[in-house]
């Protein structure tokens, strides 16, 4: 008799479980929520950057090709979107006569936490509209000067921020003249 009544208990209860996970957010007792939940879950329209570097390495100049494609996507079910997450694709190439993917290459774009990044006396400065500023990192024992934005890429504050690529590199040089990388131009396009 106790395992009859242990058999219709855990069917009930599977039965209830059932019922919940296909009519979440859907019923009548739920449609204030549903309705309230949907509309601050509006996702972000997707974004696409662009920007074309000048590079110059001991007197030979090229161009350097960056992309970042970000689409957003709501996490949860039916109405109860819980948050939205952005997740991005980033390629690097080179213009070196051919195209050549550098996608391996494309933390060098960034200032990433985990690296030893030590800020300098240098004021903010704007490079190509936005504000800048700058950092030093030592690379093959040559100092180098970093000048990064934090306005790009562009992320919507609704969205849960997925990688560490959040400070784009605008500018770069060492010490000794060897070395530059400058931003020539960015283009966003949102939506």
């Amino acid at each position: 008799m106790a395992r009859r009544t242990y058999l219709i208990l855990a069917a009930a209860v599977a039965v209830a479980i059932i019922y919940q996970v296909f009519t979440l957010g859907y019923g009548r007792a739920d449609e204030i929520a549903y309705h309230s939940q949907t509309q601050q879950t509006t996702l972000p329209a997707d974004e696409r950057l662009t920007v074309i570097y000048e590079r110059e390495i001991e007197g030979r100049a090229d161009l350097l090709h960056l992309q970042v494609d970000t689409t957003y996507h709501a996490r949860g079910k039916g109405g109860y979107q819980h948050e939205i997450v952005g997740k991005s694709s980033y390629s690097l190439r080179s213009f070196d006569g051919e195209y050549t993917d550098m996608s391996d290459a494309v933390a060098a774009c960034f200032v990433m936490d985990g690296r030893e990044w030590e800020p300098t006396q240098e004021h903010r400065r704007q490079i190509a509209g936005y504000d800048c500023e700058c950092v030093q990192i030592a690379l093959d024992r040559e100092p180098y000067r970093v000048w990064y934005t934090d306005a790009l890429p562009h992320f919507d504050a609704s969205a849960r921020v997925v990688d560490g690529y959040r400070r784009l590199i605008l500018a770069v040089g060492d010490a000794k003249g060897d070395y530059s990388l400058r931003a020539k131009y960015i283009g966003q396009q949102i939506g």
